[in-house]
């Protein structure tokens, strides 16, 4: 599962500008745009604390956590110049970088990538 979802995002984040909100940026370009670097790797794919959880029989809700090295580590969003950061609510530590929240929803509401999620309440935070 967590090759799936890293490549999704991967995929994602290397289409068009969505570089911009994967990496927390309001703007920006990328130095090299010909270089496919990858955001993240199956590492940065985790269980949130307490799941998996399993509220009814047959039932199982997982909250998926995306942690990625911090911009200044992560080749793709260092080579963004000229952009700035934007502040977060989630406190991550010093080495890792919260995925943005509505590139995440862009992502999962895009049928093509959608389809390689295994549909079983992936994000349920209940």
């Amino acid at each position: 599962m967590r090759d799936v979802i890293i490549s999704a995002i991967n995929s994602y984040c290397l289409d068009g500008t969505n570089y911009l909100g994967c990496c927390g940026k309001k703007s920006g370009t990328r130095k090299n745009p010909s270089v496919k670097y990858n955001f993240g790797d199956r590492k940065a794919v985790l269980v949130g604390g307490g799941y998996p959880r399993f509220p009814k029989t047959g039932q199982m809700d997982v909250l998926w956590v995306i942690a990625v090295a911090d911009k200044s580590a992560n080749p793709l969003c260092s080579d963004i110049a000229d952009a700035t950061a934007r502040k977060r609510g989630v406190t991550l530590t010093a080495d890792m970088q919260g995925f943005d929240q509505a590139a995440l929803t862009q992502l999962l509401d895009n049928p093509s990538l959608y389809r390689n999620f295994i549909h079983a309440s992936l994000f349920s935070q209940n």
